[in-house]
Protein backbone atom coordinates (compact mmCIF):
# COMPACT_ATOMS: atom_id res chain seq x y z
CA UNK A 1 0.00 0.00 0.00
CA UNK A 2 1.26 3.24 -0.63
CA UNK A 3 1.86 5.80 2.00
CA UNK A 4 2.19 9.72 1.40
CA UNK A 5 2.62 12.93 3.91
CA UNK A 6 -0.40 15.01 3.59
CA UNK A 7 -0.64 18.68 4.02
CA UNK A 8 -2.95 21.15 4.67
CA UNK A 9 -3.31 24.73 5.21
CA UNK A 10 -4.87 28.22 5.27
CA UNK A 11 -1.93 29.59 2.70
CA UNK A 12 -2.99 32.93 0.92
CA UNK A 13 -2.71 36.52 1.82
CA UNK A 14 -4.53 37.38 4.57
CA UNK A 15 -3.83 40.68 5.62
CA UNK A 16 -1.65 41.64 8.84
CA UNK A 17 -4.05 43.31 11.40
CA UNK A 18 -2.53 43.65 14.95
CA UNK A 19 -4.92 43.51 17.92
CA UNK A 20 -4.90 46.87 18.43
CA UNK A 21 -7.16 47.73 15.63
CA UNK A 22 -9.39 46.12 16.44
CA UNK A 23 -10.73 47.57 19.38
CA UNK A 24 -9.65 51.52 17.76
CA UNK A 25 -10.08 51.13 14.30
CA UNK A 26 -14.02 49.78 14.80
CA UNK A 27 -15.94 51.00 11.99
CA UNK A 28 -19.10 53.08 13.66
CA UNK A 29 -21.16 52.98 10.72
CA UNK A 30 -24.76 51.13 11.14
CA UNK A 31 -23.87 48.54 8.16
CA UNK A 32 -20.38 47.95 9.91
CA UNK A 33 -22.41 47.51 13.41
CA UNK A 34 -25.10 44.99 12.18
CA UNK A 35 -22.34 42.98 11.08
CA UNK A 36 -20.61 42.95 14.17
CA UNK A 37 -24.05 41.77 16.20
CA UNK A 38 -25.08 39.14 13.87
CA UNK A 39 -21.54 37.17 13.13
CA UNK A 40 -19.16 38.84 14.88
CA UNK A 41 -17.58 40.35 11.93
CA UNK A 42 -15.32 43.57 12.38
CA UNK A 43 -15.25 46.24 9.51
CA UNK A 44 -12.10 48.39 9.74
CA UNK A 45 -12.53 52.03 9.63
CA UNK A 46 -11.30 52.75 6.35
CA UNK A 47 -11.00 56.65 6.34
CA UNK A 48 -8.10 56.62 8.60
CA UNK A 49 -4.71 55.28 7.32
CA UNK A 50 -3.60 54.42 10.70
CA UNK A 51 -6.34 51.77 10.28
CA UNK A 52 -5.17 49.92 7.35
CA UNK A 53 -3.19 46.63 7.47
CA UNK A 54 0.11 46.37 7.46
CA UNK A 55 1.08 44.03 4.97
CA UNK A 56 0.18 40.06 5.27
CA UNK A 57 0.39 37.30 8.44
CA UNK A 58 3.50 35.35 8.55
CA UNK A 59 3.42 32.14 7.48
CA UNK A 60 4.05 30.70 10.98
CA UNK A 61 1.15 32.39 11.75
CA UNK A 62 -1.00 30.34 9.05
CA UNK A 63 -2.99 27.25 10.65
CA UNK A 64 -1.29 23.88 8.91
CA UNK A 65 -1.04 20.66 9.54
CA UNK A 66 1.22 17.13 8.42
CA UNK A 67 -0.39 14.05 8.60
CA UNK A 68 0.01 10.20 7.08
CA UNK A 69 -3.92 9.21 7.33
CA UNK A 70 -6.27 12.21 5.63
CA UNK A 71 -7.35 15.58 5.57
CA UNK A 72 -10.30 17.31 4.02
CA UNK A 73 -12.01 20.37 4.06
CA UNK A 74 -16.27 20.67 2.53
CA UNK A 75 -16.50 24.25 2.32
CA UNK A 76 -16.22 24.80 6.49
CA UNK A 77 -13.08 26.98 7.91
CA UNK A 78 -9.87 25.61 8.81
CA UNK A 79 -10.55 24.39 12.21
CA UNK A 80 -10.84 20.61 11.53
CA UNK A 81 -8.89 19.42 9.09
CA UNK A 82 -9.27 15.81 10.44
CA UNK A 83 -12.04 14.63 12.49
CA UNK A 84 -9.52 14.08 14.93
CA UNK A 85 -7.41 17.62 14.10
CA UNK A 86 -8.55 20.95 15.60
CA UNK A 87 -6.46 23.73 14.25
CA UNK A 88 -6.27 26.82 16.21
CA UNK A 89 -6.59 30.42 14.87
CA UNK A 90 -3.65 32.43 15.61
CA UNK A 91 -4.82 36.03 14.68
CA UNK A 92 -8.22 37.61 14.32
CA UNK A 93 -8.01 38.10 10.72
CA UNK A 94 -8.32 34.64 10.11
CA UNK A 95 -12.36 34.44 10.69
CA UNK A 96 -14.51 33.51 13.58
CA UNK A 97 -13.39 30.55 15.02
CA UNK A 98 -15.20 27.75 17.95
CA UNK A 99 -17.71 27.56 14.95
CA UNK A 100 -20.16 24.30 15.01
CA UNK A 101 -19.34 22.25 11.67
CA UNK A 102 -22.71 22.53 9.20
CA UNK A 103 -24.25 19.21 8.16
CA UNK A 104 -22.61 18.91 5.09
CA UNK A 105 -18.67 19.29 6.38
CA UNK A 106 -20.11 17.33 8.81
CA UNK A 107 -21.01 14.32 6.66
CA UNK A 108 -17.53 14.48 4.93
CA UNK A 109 -15.91 13.43 8.41
CA UNK A 110 -18.22 11.04 8.79
CA UNK A 111 -17.87 9.80 5.79
CA UNK A 112 -13.90 9.69 5.52
CA UNK A 113 -14.16 7.91 9.14
CA UNK A 114 -16.78 5.37 8.07
CA UNK A 115 -14.35 3.94 5.00
CA UNK A 116 -11.50 3.97 6.88
CA UNK A 117 -12.91 1.62 9.48
CA UNK A 118 -14.79 -0.25 6.91
CA UNK A 119 -18.44 -0.15 8.50
CA UNK A 120 -20.06 1.47 5.75
CA UNK A 121 -20.92 -1.38 3.13
CA UNK A 122 -18.77 -0.74 0.45
CA UNK A 123 -15.95 -3.34 1.50
CA UNK A 124 -12.88 -3.45 3.09
CA UNK A 125 -11.25 -0.11 4.75
CA UNK A 126 -9.30 1.89 2.80
CA UNK A 127 -10.44 4.37 -0.35
CA UNK A 128 -10.09 3.35 -3.97
CA UNK A 129 -11.46 5.84 -6.87
CA UNK A 130 -14.15 3.18 -7.24
CA UNK A 131 -15.37 3.39 -3.17
CA UNK A 132 -14.73 7.56 -3.09
CA UNK A 133 -17.10 7.42 -6.25
CA UNK A 134 -19.95 5.31 -4.91
CA UNK A 135 -19.63 7.96 -1.65
CA UNK A 136 -20.08 10.78 -4.18
CA UNK A 137 -23.00 9.07 -6.50
CA UNK A 138 -24.67 8.51 -2.78
CA UNK A 139 -26.56 11.48 -2.41
CA UNK A 140 -27.49 10.48 1.17
CA UNK A 141 -29.47 13.66 3.00
CA UNK A 142 -27.92 14.01 6.31
CA UNK A 143 -30.46 16.32 7.83
CA UNK A 144 -32.85 13.28 7.07
CA UNK A 145 -30.68 10.40 8.57
CA UNK A 146 -31.10 12.47 11.57
CA UNK A 147 -34.26 13.93 11.52
CA UNK A 148 -36.96 12.03 9.32
CA UNK A 149 -38.05 9.41 11.77
CA UNK A 150 -39.07 11.67 14.28
CA UNK A 151 -40.77 14.31 12.25
CA UNK A 152 -42.39 11.32 10.78
CA UNK A 153 -43.71 10.05 13.93
CA UNK A 154 -44.64 14.05 14.42
CA UNK A 155 -46.98 14.04 10.93
CA UNK A 156 -48.56 10.30 12.06
CA UNK A 157 -49.62 11.87 15.67
CA UNK A 158 -51.81 14.13 13.36
CA UNK A 159 -53.08 13.25 10.37
CA UNK A 160 -53.97 17.23 9.19
CA UNK A 161 -52.22 20.31 10.56
CA UNK A 162 -52.83 24.18 9.73
CA UNK A 163 -51.63 26.62 6.88
CA UNK A 164 -52.87 30.10 6.97
CA UNK A 165 -55.94 29.18 8.79
CA UNK A 166 -56.58 26.40 6.76
CA UNK A 167 -56.78 22.50 7.97
CA UNK A 168 -55.00 20.52 5.47
CA UNK A 169 -54.62 17.32 5.49
CA UNK A 170 -51.00 16.00 5.19
CA UNK A 171 -51.53 11.87 4.76
CA UNK A 172 -50.02 12.05 1.49
CA UNK A 173 -47.15 14.05 2.44
CA UNK A 174 -46.19 11.90 5.97
CA UNK A 175 -46.39 8.77 3.52
CA UNK A 176 -43.92 10.12 1.08
CA UNK A 177 -41.31 11.18 3.61
CA UNK A 178 -42.33 7.32 5.22
CA UNK A 179 -41.42 5.33 1.59
CA UNK A 180 -38.38 8.37 0.73
CA UNK A 181 -35.19 6.30 0.54
CA UNK A 182 -33.58 9.81 2.37
CA UNK A 183 -31.19 10.04 -0.91
CA UNK A 184 -30.93 12.59 -3.47
CA UNK A 185 -30.60 10.25 -6.26
CA UNK A 186 -33.08 10.67 -9.95
CA UNK A 187 -35.16 7.84 -8.51
CA UNK A 188 -35.64 8.95 -4.95
CA UNK A 189 -39.19 9.37 -4.64
CA UNK A 190 -40.55 12.44 -1.72
CA UNK A 191 -37.30 13.70 -1.58
CA UNK A 192 -39.07 17.06 -2.94
CA UNK A 193 -41.26 17.23 -0.04
CA UNK A 194 -38.33 17.16 2.40
CA UNK A 195 -36.39 19.95 0.85
CA UNK A 196 -39.72 21.50 0.58
CA UNK A 197 -40.64 21.26 4.50
CA UNK A 198 -36.85 22.68 5.35
CA UNK A 199 -37.44 25.35 3.29
CA UNK A 200 -40.68 26.11 4.79
CA UNK A 201 -39.56 26.22 8.37
CA UNK A 202 -36.89 28.21 7.45
CA UNK A 203 -39.06 30.70 5.82
CA UNK A 204 -40.18 30.91 9.20
CA UNK A 205 -37.17 32.22 10.73
CA UNK A 206 -36.45 28.67 11.99
CA UNK A 207 -32.80 27.74 11.50
CA UNK A 208 -31.07 24.17 12.02
CA UNK A 209 -29.58 24.59 15.29
CA UNK A 210 -33.29 25.12 16.55
CA UNK A 211 -34.38 21.58 15.31
CA UNK A 212 -32.46 19.51 16.83
CA UNK A 213 -32.69 18.29 20.40
CA UNK A 214 -28.78 18.47 20.76
CA UNK A 215 -27.36 20.58 18.52
CA UNK A 216 -23.69 20.94 16.77
CA UNK A 217 -21.14 21.52 19.08
CA UNK A 218 -17.82 22.81 17.74
CA UNK A 219 -16.23 20.04 19.45
CA UNK A 220 -17.87 16.84 18.59
CA UNK A 221 -17.97 17.32 14.80
CA UNK A 222 -19.04 13.78 14.54
CA UNK A 223 -21.56 12.75 17.41
CA UNK A 224 -23.36 16.06 17.09
CA UNK A 225 -26.35 17.01 16.24
CA UNK A 226 -27.85 14.31 17.42
CA UNK A 227 -30.16 12.02 16.06
CA UNK A 228 -33.27 13.63 17.79
CA UNK A 229 -36.15 16.31 16.77
CA UNK A 230 -36.23 18.35 19.53
CA UNK A 231 -39.01 17.88 22.30
CA UNK A 232 -39.81 21.77 22.31
CA UNK A 233 -43.49 21.89 21.28
CA UNK A 234 -43.41 25.65 19.43
CA UNK A 235 -40.87 23.92 16.92
CA UNK A 236 -42.77 20.50 16.59
CA UNK A 237 -45.74 22.56 15.73
CA UNK A 238 -43.76 24.83 13.19
CA UNK A 239 -42.68 21.26 11.20
CA UNK A 240 -46.50 20.35 11.33
CA UNK A 241 -47.60 23.73 9.98
CA UNK A 242 -44.76 23.63 7.64
CA UNK A 243 -45.87 19.87 6.26
CA UNK A 244 -48.72 21.58 5.37
CA UNK A 245 -47.53 24.58 3.49
CA UNK A 246 -45.64 21.95 1.42
CA UNK A 247 -48.90 19.39 0.78
CA UNK A 248 -50.96 22.41 -0.27
CA UNK A 249 -48.48 23.69 -2.64
CA UNK A 250 -47.29 20.31 -4.43
CA UNK A 251 -51.02 20.02 -4.74
CA UNK A 252 -51.67 23.76 -6.32
CA UNK A 253 -48.64 23.07 -8.46
CA UNK A 254 -50.04 19.39 -9.74
CA UNK A 255 -46.78 18.02 -8.29
CA UNK A 256 -47.39 14.65 -6.26
CA UNK A 257 -45.85 13.60 -3.50
CA UNK A 258 -44.09 10.58 -4.38
CA UNK A 259 -42.81 11.79 -7.79
CA UNK A 260 -38.91 11.04 -8.49
CA UNK A 261 -36.07 13.65 -7.42
CA UNK A 262 -35.27 13.57 -11.18
CA UNK A 263 -38.73 15.01 -12.32
CA UNK A 264 -38.49 17.94 -9.92
CA UNK A 265 -34.80 18.82 -9.90
CA UNK A 266 -33.98 18.97 -13.57
CA UNK A 267 -33.01 20.92 -16.93
CA UNK A 268 -34.12 21.49 -20.34
CA UNK A 269 -32.03 21.01 -23.23
CA UNK A 270 -32.49 22.39 -26.88
CA UNK A 271 -34.30 19.75 -28.15
CA UNK A 272 -36.68 19.78 -25.41
CA UNK A 273 -35.51 16.83 -23.12
CA UNK A 274 -35.93 16.50 -19.16
CA UNK A 275 -32.34 16.33 -17.74
CA UNK A 276 -33.09 15.18 -14.37
CA UNK A 277 -30.11 16.15 -11.89
CA UNK A 278 -28.73 13.95 -8.68
CA UNK A 279 -27.68 15.76 -5.53
CA UNK A 280 -29.30 18.52 -4.06
CA UNK A 281 -29.26 21.47 -1.36
CA UNK A 282 -26.02 21.59 0.62
CA UNK A 283 -27.70 22.86 3.77
CA UNK A 284 -29.10 19.68 4.26
CA UNK A 285 -26.17 17.88 4.27
CA UNK A 286 -25.74 16.74 0.99
CA UNK A 287 -22.21 15.77 -0.03
CA UNK A 288 -23.08 16.27 -4.04
CA UNK A 289 -24.15 19.83 -3.46
CA UNK A 290 -26.83 21.36 -6.35
CA UNK A 291 -28.27 24.68 -5.33
CA UNK A 292 -31.18 26.65 -7.22
CA UNK A 293 -30.61 30.32 -7.10
CA UNK A 294 -34.45 29.80 -5.56
CA UNK A 295 -33.86 27.18 -2.98
CA UNK A 296 -33.40 29.94 -0.20
CA UNK A 297 -36.73 31.73 -1.14
CA UNK A 298 -39.76 29.37 -0.51
CA UNK A 299 -42.50 30.92 -2.81
CA UNK A 300 -39.79 31.37 -6.09
CA UNK A 301 -38.30 27.87 -5.52
CA UNK A 302 -41.62 25.44 -6.20
CA UNK A 303 -43.07 26.81 -9.22
CA UNK A 304 -39.61 26.16 -10.60
CA UNK A 305 -39.95 22.12 -10.23
CA UNK A 306 -42.72 22.61 -12.70
CA UNK A 307 -40.50 24.05 -15.26
CA UNK A 308 -36.67 23.11 -14.98
CA UNK A 309 -34.07 24.84 -13.83
CA UNK A 310 -31.80 26.77 -17.03
CA UNK A 311 -28.00 26.04 -15.65
CA UNK A 312 -27.45 29.76 -15.07
CA UNK A 313 -30.14 29.32 -12.08
CA UNK A 314 -28.29 26.32 -10.38
CA UNK A 315 -24.88 26.27 -8.34
CA UNK A 316 -22.99 23.39 -6.47
CA UNK A 317 -21.20 20.75 -7.91
CA UNK A 318 -19.15 21.71 -11.35
CA UNK A 319 -15.87 19.89 -12.09
CA UNK A 320 -15.78 16.47 -10.17
CA UNK A 321 -12.11 14.61 -9.90
CA UNK A 322 -11.14 11.45 -8.35
CA UNK A 323 -7.68 10.19 -8.61
CA UNK A 324 -5.76 7.44 -7.20
CA UNK A 325 -2.02 6.79 -6.81
CA UNK A 326 -1.73 2.91 -7.57
CA UNK A 327 2.08 1.57 -8.06
CA UNK A 328 1.04 1.52 -11.98
CA UNK A 329 0.19 5.37 -12.29
CA UNK A 330 -2.75 7.42 -11.21
CA UNK A 331 -6.39 6.45 -12.03
CA UNK A 332 -8.25 9.16 -12.70
CA UNK A 333 -11.61 10.30 -13.42
CA UNK A 334 -13.88 13.56 -14.03
CA UNK A 335 -16.87 15.02 -15.24
CA UNK A 336 -17.95 19.09 -15.99
CA UNK A 337 -21.63 19.09 -15.06
CA UNK A 338 -21.65 22.34 -17.22
CA UNK A 339 -20.03 20.82 -19.94
CA UNK A 340 -17.38 22.73 -22.57
CA UNK A 341 -19.57 24.52 -24.69
CA UNK A 342 -22.32 27.89 -24.14
CA UNK A 343 -23.22 27.47 -27.66
CA UNK A 344 -26.82 25.53 -27.64
CA UNK A 345 -26.30 24.33 -30.89
CA UNK A 346 -22.32 22.90 -30.09
CA UNK A 347 -22.21 19.18 -29.82
CA UNK A 348 -20.54 19.64 -26.35
CA UNK A 349 -23.40 22.11 -24.84
CA UNK A 350 -24.42 19.53 -22.28
CA UNK A 351 -22.85 16.20 -23.17
CA UNK A 352 -21.35 16.11 -19.94
CA UNK A 353 -24.01 17.08 -18.27
CA UNK A 354 -26.00 13.94 -19.31
CA UNK A 355 -23.25 12.56 -17.92
CA UNK A 356 -23.56 13.82 -14.43
CA UNK A 357 -27.52 13.04 -14.43
CA UNK A 358 -26.28 9.09 -14.55
CA UNK A 359 -23.35 9.73 -12.62
CA UNK A 360 -20.99 8.61 -15.16
CA UNK A 361 -17.24 9.84 -15.03
CA UNK A 362 -14.36 10.38 -18.22
CA UNK A 363 -11.94 8.03 -17.36
CA UNK A 364 -8.78 10.17 -18.13
CA UNK A 365 -5.76 8.64 -20.03
CA UNK A 366 -2.39 8.54 -18.37
CA UNK A 367 -0.21 6.25 -20.37
CA UNK A 368 0.97 6.54 -23.64
CA UNK A 369 -0.80 3.79 -24.87
CA UNK A 370 -4.11 5.12 -23.28
CA UNK A 371 -3.47 8.41 -25.06
CA UNK A 372 -2.70 7.37 -28.34
CA UNK A 373 -6.12 5.45 -28.08
CA UNK A 374 -8.19 8.18 -27.17
CA UNK A 375 -6.62 10.34 -29.13
CA UNK A 376 -8.86 12.97 -30.82
CA UNK A 377 -7.55 14.90 -33.91
CA UNK A 378 -8.09 16.10 -37.56
CA UNK A 379 -5.55 17.31 -40.06
CA UNK A 380 -6.97 20.68 -40.90
CA UNK A 381 -4.75 21.78 -43.85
Amino acid sequence: MLMATLFFGEISAIPNIPNELYQTCKSSSPPAAALRTSIGMVTLDGSRSACYPTGTLAANLLPSDIRTDYVANSNNNFEWPNANTQLTALAPALGLTNVPLQLRPSLGLKMIEERLAGNDGLGAPGFTAQTLKQLFDDKRDYAADLLLDDIIAVCKSSPTAISDGETVDITSTCKALQQWDRKHNLNSRGAHVFVGLWRAMRAKRIIPAQLFATPASFSKPLTTPTSDLTSDSFIRGVVLASLAKITKALQTAGIAPDAPWGEVQFVIDPNGNKIGLPGGFGELGIYDAINSIYVRNYDTWLPSLTNGFTPSELTGSSYSHIVELTPTGPVAMGVLAFSQATESNSPWYNDQLALFSTSEMFKFPFTKAEVKADLKSRKVF
